[in-house]
C-alpha cells in the first residue's frame, strides 16, 4: 500500500476579528460585487420598514414598463393628494404640470419625491394599488419571500416591508439596467425648469460636511418605523461594493447611516484586498536519493480580509514518497479551504527532474534483500 500524508495547517497570523467595528444601524450588507460575495452582514434577514429604498423597486419597475423617457405626464390630483398630510418628500407639482417619464425618475431616486412616484405608478397602470402589483409581481420574480409592498414611497404602513438582504437584491437586479444605473449614480441633475435636483447622500454630505467621495451611487430612505436607511456602491483600490444600511437611530445629532457606511466601507478598504494564498513549497520524501524532491505549487491570489486569511486553512493530499519510477504523473491535490469550504485547489503532478541515487537504489533493492 502506498503511503499518503493528509496533512490540516490552521494559521493564526492576525488575531482581528470580523467585529472589529461598531455600527449603529440595526441591520446591514456588503458585497465585493465583482464577486458577489458577501463581506460583511449585520441582521440582514430581519424584516423591516425600509422607508424610501423602496423607490429603488418603483424606478426599475418603472422603468421597465416606459416607451420613451421623453414622453410627457400630466399631473393630476390622485397623484399628489395627501402626501403633505402624511409628511412626505414632495418635488412640488401642481395639477396640470408636465413632466417627462425622465424628470420624474430623477425627482424619485435623487430627492425621493413622493409626488413623483405616485405619478409614475399612476401614469402607467392608472392606479397606485395596480403598479403596487407589479411591485409584488417582480419581488416574487425575484425570489424574494420576505418582501411585501403596498405603496410606492415606502411612507410607514402595514404590511409594507422588507430585509437588509432583500434590497440588496432588488438592488443588484436594479444595476443591470443601464437606464437606473445612470440615474442612480447621478448626484446632480438639471430639469426642464432650470431647478437642480440633488441626490440626498450629497446634500446630506454638505449638510453635516462629510466625505465619501468613493461612492459611486446612493438612495436614502427615512421614517420613524425604518429609521436613516442607505444604499449605495463605491469603487476602491479596484474592487466594486455594494451596501445596505437600515434602521440607524434618526434621534441622534448626526446621520449614522452615512456614520455607519463610511465606517464599513474603510473597514474593507483597509483590510479587503488580494492576498497570496498558495505560493507554497512542498518537500516529499524521494525514495531514490537522499535529496528531497521540492515542488513549487503556483502562485494565487484571492480576495480575503486578514480575518479570513487567518482562518484559511491547508490540506495536502498527496503521495508521500516518490521516486524516478513512479508511474502516476498525478501525485495528489493541494487545497485551501476557508470555514471549511474549499476557496481554491489545484493538483499536484510529478516533477520531470527527480533525483536519483544508485547507491541508495542498490542499497534498498539489494543489500536489504540479502540481509
Amino acid at each position: 500500500m502506498k503511503n499518503k500524508i493528509f496533512v490540516f495547517i490552521i494559521l493564526f497570523l492576525f488575531p482581528i476579528s470580523i467585529n472589529a467595528f461598531e455600527i449603529n444601524s440595526k441591520s446591514a450588507i456588503l458585497y465585493d460585487l465583482d464577486s458577489d460575495k458577501v463581506l460583511y452582514e449585520k441582521n440582514s434577514n430581519e424584516i423591516t420598514s425600509i422607508a424610501s429604498l423602496t423607490k429603488i423597486m418603483t424606478s426599475i419597475v418603472s422603468i421597465e414598463n416606459i416607451s420613451s423617457l421623453s414622453d410627457n405626464v400630466v399631473i393630476t390630483n390622485d397623484m399628489i393628494k395627501g402626501l403633505i398630510e402624511q409628511d412626505a418628500m414632495v418635488c412640488g407639482y401642481k395639477v396640470g404640470d408636465t413632466v417627462t417619464y425622465e424628470e420624474l425618475l430623477y425627482s424619485s431616486l435623487l430627492p425621493s419625491c413622493a409626488d413623483a412616484t405616485n405619478a409614475l405608478a399612476i401614469s402607467l397602470t392608472g392606479s397606485i394599488s395596480n403598479f403596487v402589483s407589479l411591485m409584488n409581481e417582480k419581488a416574487l420574480a425575484l425570489g424574494l419571500s420576505n418582501t411585501h409592498f403596498v405603496n410606492t414611497s415606502g411612507l410607514d404602513i402595514e404590511n409594507h416591508y422588507s430585509t437588509a438582504y432583500e434590497v440588496s437584491v432588488i438592488l443588484k437586479y436594479a444595476l443591470k439596467n443601464d437606464t437606473f444605473k445612470k440615474i442612480y449614480t447621478t448626484k446632480y441633475y438639471r430639469i426642464e425648469s432650470g431647478q437642480i435636483l440633488m441626490s440626498n447622500l450629497e446634500k446630506n454630505l454638505i449638510r453635516y460636511n462629510l466625505k465619501m467621495d468613493y461612492v459611486l451611487g446612493s438612495k436614502t430612505g427615512y421614517t420613524d418605523d425604518a429609521g436613516l436607511c442607505l444604499s449605495s456602491i463605491a469603487s476602491y483600490n479596484g474592487i466594486n461594493y455594494l451596501l445596505i444600511t437600515i434602521g440607524a437611530d434618526p434621534t441622534l445629532d448626526l446621520p449614522y447611516n452615512i456614520i455607519d457606511s463610511n465606517t464599513i466601507y474603510n473597514y474593507y478598504f483597509e483590510n479587503y484586498t488580494n492576498r497570496e494564498i498558495a505560493n507554497k513549497e512542498i518537500s516529499l520524501n524521494n525514495k531514490y536519493s537522499k535529496d528531497k524532491i521540492i515542488i513549487n505549487l503556483p502562485s494565487h491570489l484571492e480576495k480575503l480580509t486578514l480575518d479570513e486569511y487567518s482562518r484559511l486553512e491547508y490540506l495536502y493530499d498527496i503521495e508521500n514518497e516518490v521516486s524516478i519510477f513512479t508511474r502516476k504523473e498525478k501525485l495528489g491535490e493541494y487545497k485551501v479551504l476557508l470555514d471549511g469550504e474549499t476557496l481554491y485547489s489545484t493538483a499536484i503532478y510529478k516533477p520531470s527532474n527527480i533525483p536519483f541515487s544508485l547507491i541508495v537504489f542498490l542499497y534498498k533493492n539489494i543489500y536489504i534483500e540479502l540481509i
